[in-house]
């Protein structure tokens, strides 16, 4: 299971993306405030988790997701980042999600999974989440409706 949080005090938009993005990928959201980045990773294997996902931001805008992966003797490991300008995210809702994606989008997705989906790009759930990355554009849609593009830069 992965958890997400955010840089140290992290901006509005910054907290909504995480929140956007744990909805999208059926994580657990947490804020981190001034927790340092060791005690959101021993919080994170409190709660069960291996693997946690950190949205950055420069100058108050959210710019990159890193993924951590959490051994099993308690060190880690950098598990991806993506690089990115914000174009749009909204508000999230409480969903089931049932994870499909393009070619282009699986290692984005893989950020946030360490297990649950099978050879198809599939996982179980009721509402339809689509990642696509065309170009240098990364779409998320729930249900036919676009909640989260991101445009990448690295």
């Amino acid at each position: 299971m992965t958890l997400i949080t955010t840089s140290r005090k992290a901006g509005q938009l910054a907290r909504r993306l995480a929140r956007a993005l744990s909805s999208a990928f059926g994580c657990r959201y947490i804020t981190r405030g001034k927790s340092s980045f060791n005690a959101v990773l021993a919080q994170a294997e409190s709660l069960g988790h291996m693997r946690v996902v950190f949205i950055y931001e420069n100058h108050g805008s959210p710019n990159e997701i890193r993924a951590v992966q959490i051994r099993r003797d308690g060190t880690y490991e950098d598990a991806g980042r993506f690089v990115f300008n914000p174009i749009k995210v909204t508000r999230p809702r409480r969903i089931s999600p049932a994870i499909s994606y393009n070619r282009g989008a699986a290692r984005f997705v893989r950020l946030f999974q360490e297990e649950g989906c099978d050879e198809r790009g599939t996982r179980p759930g009721k509402d339809v989440v689509d990642v696509s990355l065309d170009g240098k554009v990364l779409v998320i849609s729930v249900n036919g409706a676009e909640i989260i593009i991101l445009k990448k830069t690295g």
